[in-house]
């Protein structure tokens, strides 16, 4: 049976979009946080932000945080303290992926940095 020899379908994790300023100054650090499901273990860095900057009519992938996640409920929450290098127009999302679970993606968070 062909079946069976199918790799399992691994689950998804659910993300938050993170929370953070919507303007922000260049270089100047600022905190981002949101919330992943199932909970995953406190202390590890399991949720990475993904930071896309508007440049030549496309967005680019300028920078990738990890975050540190720690117990919140029933659910876990991720938080970081970041910096943009540049000016621009920015939009950040949440990535997680893990041995039992399929790569997942929060919605983006614009952010524009003076």
């Amino acid at each position: 049976d062909d079946a069976s020899l199918a790799p399992p379908v691994l689950p998804l994790a659910t993300l938050t979009a993170p929370t953070m300023p919507a303007s922000v100054h260049h270089a100047a650090a600022f905190r981002g946080y949101g919330y992943l499901s199932p909970r995953q273990p406190a202390g590890s860095l399991a949720v990475t932000l993904m930071c896309y900057r508007y440049q030549s009519g496309r967005w680019v992938l300028r920078k990738s945080v990890k975050a540190g996640v720690s117990d919140y409920s029933a659910q876990s929450k991720y938080s970081v303290r970041l910096s943009l290098p540049s000016a621009g127009k920015w939009r950040i999302r949440a990535y997680h992926a893990d041995s039992t679970h399929r790569p997942s993606y929060s919605t983006y968070r614009n952010v524009t940095v003076r």
